[in-house]
């Protein structure tokens, strides 16, 4: 079995997607979807999450409540101390800011969020699947290719119950503007009359809640514009993925963000897994644990690079951009709050701010630098 576990932080609409697309193109493959839950914005996500787990028997949501979070903090800050890692400058900075972020002082929770690693939440995640393959991604992503064909690559390529790989990160544009909008701009994009960059392809907030069949990929390639609940979805991705990651793409790297080895997204089997010893921890914020267990994996007998058709979509959230293409009317804000009551109480995508524990602190270069020496990614995984 395949477990499918993720960590979601103020994304209803993008997990709900996520999860409604996985059952739609997998029917006859036994899976789980284990969402881990970092539960620190009032935007809903508990009532859509508790509706899905609800509606499908094989999605379980995991909690991470905002008292964790703090917990975990300061775990992590003990653990700095008790090590002597870092400065004590920026030890003594980090309790400070955690200080006032528990006091609500940090964060405008509404416009923001404190970044907490991603670690912590993805081992929770874990704990609470069973399958013997495990696919680690952010659950705002969606899935280009069937579990059915993944499934069976794996079991091929696994050597003594060892796999480890990165699927590929592209991103198509996948968009839920209407269908004529996408049809125009897609012939426009084709015939050269409008920049592939031109064609304003997001996913539009008022557009929400979200439905697979109207939502799209539009094929640059052959002019298709694939709903995302055609039965034959996974198959015409999957040939997309392929052209893109090609030779015959005439579009540039930077226009499309191709990336064959993306650190965010994991495919690896249980006992790999537990042989490296799970997502590390140590590092507050989230990439580090992504980087740290890419590092450990490609170290792992076999690690195996998979084929384009296996990608994983990098399309931004669902978004609230009223300057784009058709621009928004005048009253958006009541439309917005027509599709989403807590629209003023939680970040939305376009506008939010991310708040790092170093915030006021030092530069990300300068406690890149810090990390890098005292933290190395060679180092074990560090579990709290």
């Amino acid at each position: 079995m395949i477990s499918v576990c993720c960590c979601a932080y103020n994304s209803k609409w993008e997990t709900e997607i996520f999860i409604e697309g996985l059952h739609r193109h997998n029917p006859d493959v036994e899976f789980e979807v284990v969402v881990t839950h970092d539960d620190r914005a009032n935007d809903g996500s508990v009532k859509k999450f508790n509706q899905l787990s609800r509606k499908y028997k094989n999605v379980k949501i995991v909690r991470h409540s905002p008292e964790q979070t703090i917990q975990y903090f300061e775990a992590a800050l003990d653990y700095y101390e008790k090590k002597n890692l870092l400065t004590p400058y920026i030890r003594n900075g980090f309790r400070k800011n955690l200080k006032r972020y528990k006091k609500d002082k940090l964060v405008d929770r509404t416009k923001g969020f404190l970044w907490q690693s991603s670690g912590i939440l993805y081992n929770k995640a874990v704990k609470h699947s069973s399958g013997d393959i495990i696919i680690v991604t952010p659950g705002d992503f969606f899935y280009l290719f069937g579990l059915k064909e993944l499934e069976k690559y794996v079991q091929q390529h696994q050597k003594n119950g060892l796999f480890y790989a990165s699927p590929p990160a592209l991103r198509p544009r996948i968009t839920n503007k209407p269908y004529e909008y996408v049809k125009k701009k897609l012939e426009q994009i084709r015939s050269g009359e409008i920049p592939y960059l031109k064609a304003h392809f997001n996913r539009d907030y008022l557009e929400c809640p979200p439905r697979l069949d109207r939502t799209y990929l539009p094929d640059y390639f052959t002019g298709n514009i694939v709903s995302l609940d055609r039965p034959d979805f996974t198959r015409l991705a999957s040939r997309f993925c392929r052209t893109a990651f090609s030779d015959k793409n005439p579009y540039s790297n930077a226009e499309m963000r191709r990336n064959p080895h993306y650190h965010g997204f994991h495919l690896m089997t249980r006992k790999t897994y537990r042989t490296i010893g799970g997502f590390t921890e140590e590092w507050v914020h989230r990439a580090y644990a992504d980087d740290k267990m890419t590092y450990h994996g490609k170290r792992i007998d076999p690690y195996v690079i998979l084929p384009p058709q296996f990608s994983v979509s990098v399309d931004r959230p669902f978004e609230i951009v009223p300057c784009g293409d058709p621009p928004y009317a005048s009253n958006w804000k009541e439309l917005a709050h027509l599709v989403d009551p807590l629209f003023d109480e939680h970040p939305i995508p376009s506008g939010e701010k991310r708040t790092y524990l170093y915030s006021n602190l030092a530069t990300t270069k300068e406690i890149t630098r810090m990390v890098l020496k005292d933290l190395p990614v060679t180092a074990p995984p560090v579990r709290f």
